[in-house]
């Protein structure tokens, strides 16, 4: 780990430093209960030297992450993480944290580390939306991808379709009405037994339903309301692009307390609650790149980000989405899709290459406050 500066000084100021394409950033990333590193290059073609990540298992034994206990974890992993993402690199010339929307001990912790260590090397900090850092991570994976895109957005605590038109620029077509898939899909597996982290586990187990015949299919799905469905499924300009799943965690929480224990065939209800939530977001998904496609005339793929991106189910009826619409569905791999310090990196990244070479950058990181909630546009709920 390169050494820290002895001229710390007592105030940071703007920097006057000039950016390049070649400068290295190190990003930190603790919103929720993964605590990650990473190094970028910022080549033309942006390049991650290392990254690391340690999940938080503790909170398995709670069934959900406890903001306290995750805080005080991040403040533990990070001195060991950051000290094998600096291993053998020269001292970076940028440092960036995911600055909100997350649990606010861990942005704290996260954070201050970050600025600590900007301070300390008197180089600029970079003060990161976490929910940008998914937008923009389809461009990490493919840096030949142009703006704009339409990407579905979906995690544990968020969910939108957003038309993303630069580093900084996004519209939100629709967004959840209350619960997260995420918090909805753990919240389903807690309620089955299926134990945490509840999307995997009810991924899994839902696998495991196996009916004879296509009647035995659609009874398991009909255990189940199909949310917003009332709505209607027209893609014209008044479809509705919104997603709620508050009702259907309700449903199955009647459905399991209200029947006798021996008479609740998990695997059916993990199947059906699984397919209500992944054919909603598919369905508000093609929705919205419908509407993408009329307003940009762009022909390019749809995407997806975020934790709940990473469901095998969810990518198989993007793709059918996407071919509907003569579009191709690309699926972020999953490594991406959870919450690391790669994308965080790559989002800075994003910033000092809109900058330009040679040119001063704006080294406002210092004065962003963290924030629990931080919408990518006015209109939307984080």
């Amino acid at each position: 780990m390169p050494p820290l500066s002895q001229n710390t000084p007592r105030l940071h100021k703007k920097s006057r430093r000039a950016y390049n394409l070649h400068m290295l950033i190190l990003a930190i990333e603790s919103t929720c209960d993964e605590t990650a590193t990473a190094l970028l290059k910022t080549t033309p073609q942006h390049h991650i030297l290392a990254q690391h990540i340690t999940p938080q298992t503790q909170h398995r034994r709670f069934g959900g992450v406890v903001p306290e206990i995750a805080a005080r974890q991040h403040l533990a992993n990070l001195p060991a993480l950051l000290g094998q993402t600096l291993r053998g690199q020269p001292q970076p010339g940028a440092v960036a944290a995911s600055c909100g929307p997350g649990l606010i001990g861990g942005l704290i912790t996260g954070a201050s580390a970050a600025r600590a260590l900007a301070l300390a090397w008197q180089t600029p900090f970079l003060a990161v939306n976490h929910l940008a850092a998914h937008a923009l991570s389809p461009r990490l994976a493919w840096p030949e991808l142009k703006f704009p895109y339409l990407l579905l957005l979906a995690s544990g605590g968020h969910c939108q379709t957003l038309a993303v038109s630069a580093h900084d620029k996004f519209r939100r077509y629709g967004q959840t009405l209350d619960d997260a898939p995420g918090e909805a899909l753990d919240k389903a597996a807690r309620l089955l037994g299926l134990g945490w982290p509840g999307g995997p586990a009810l991924e899994k187990h839902a696998a495991t339903f196996q009916p004879e015949n296509p009647q035995q299919r659609r009874d398991a799905l009909a255990l189940l309301p199909d949310p917003l469905a009332r709505r209607g499924d027209s893609d014209g300009d008044g479809a509705n692009l919104d997603f709620s799943f508050s009702g259907l965690k309700t449903a199955l929480a009647r459905k399991v307390n209200n029947s006798p224990a021996a008479s609740v065939d998990t695997a059916a209800l993990a199947f059906a609650f699984q397919e209500r939530v992944m054919r909603s977001l598919a369905r508000g998904a093609g929705r919205a790149l419908a509407r993408f496609r009329r307003e940009h005339a762009a022909d390019t793929p749809l995407l997806a980000a975020g934790g709940v991106a990473a469901n095998r189910r969810l990518a198989a009826l993007l793709s059918e989405v996407a071919v509907r619409h003569g579009a191709e569905f690309l699926p972020l791999p999953a490594g991406l899709c959870t919450d690391n310090a790669a994308m965080v990196a790559h989002a800075a990244g994003e910033r000092v290459r809109a900058c330009g070479d040679g040119e001063p950058f704006p080294d406002d990181g210092f004065c962003t406050p963290l924030r629990p909630r931080w919408p990518l546009d006015a209109g939307a709920v984080a």
